[in-house]
């Protein structure tokens, strides 16, 4: 399925799971591919050109690797093991934050890429009070010119997003249920839950 709606269209319950979906099931037996969900591989003979996974070995000509990436996560001990700490990877992720809308009313993202500007527009629409943090010069500095994160900046800003830059997250505490969140210039943040964009790595297994 496709990432991109997922912080946005399909976290505000504007499309369904399905118009995520590249392909419908009919594709691959159209195709003649067979198509295996929720079934691991626990190792690779290179020699007999085969796999292992749980409920079969399969031999195959060319074999390609394509596991994705992962959701970086905060430091352990800037985290502190916290929960309701969230990421936006997969629909798994978006269903969790989904219920944690219906019972919060504020929230801190980190990072100031595309996940997290979009997540902060999404949380501003159900109306939850939010701030975002950036620990570089500007938001989108990876990925846009300047001109580009100054303008959604200042449309972020007008819709309520509390946006600070050159700030990092040096701490996350727990206070009888809600989240105290310190930032690098000792000031602080209480809310609900966090939710983090702060980059991916490549998804791989040892």
């Amino acid at each position: 399925y496709q990432r991109p709606p997922l912080s946005k269209a399909y976290l505000l319950d504007k499309i369904r799971d399905t118009r995520l979906f590249l392909k419908q099931k009919d594709f691959y037996k159209e195709k003649n591919i067979v198509l295996k969900l929720g079934e691991k591989v626990t190792s690779i003979d290179r020699k007999r050109k085969s796999i292992s996974a749980r409920s079969q070995t399969i031999l195959y000509d060319t074999l390609i690797l394509a596991t994705g990436a992962k959701a970086n996560s905060l430091p352990l001990n800037i985290s502190g093991g916290l929960e309701n700490i969230f990421s936006i990877r997969n629909i798994e992720d978006v269903v969790r934050l989904k219920k944690k809308f219906l019972s919060s009313k504020s929230v801190l993202i980190i990072g100031g890429g595309y996940i997290g500007l979009e997540a902060a527009a999404v949380c501003l629409e159900k109306g939850l009070n939010g701030e975002l943090v950036e620990s570089g010069t500007r938001i989108l500095q990876r990925v846009a010119s300047e001109k580009t994160s100054s303008f959604l900046k200042k449309i972020h800003i007008s819709k309520g997003v509390e946006i600070s830059e050159k700030t990092s997250v040096s701490g996350i505490k727990n206070d009888n249920g809600n989240i105290i969140a310190i930032f690098s210039d000792q000031s602080s943040y209480r809310c609900d839950f966090i939710i983090t964009g702060i980059g991916a790595s490549p998804q791989i297994f040892l």
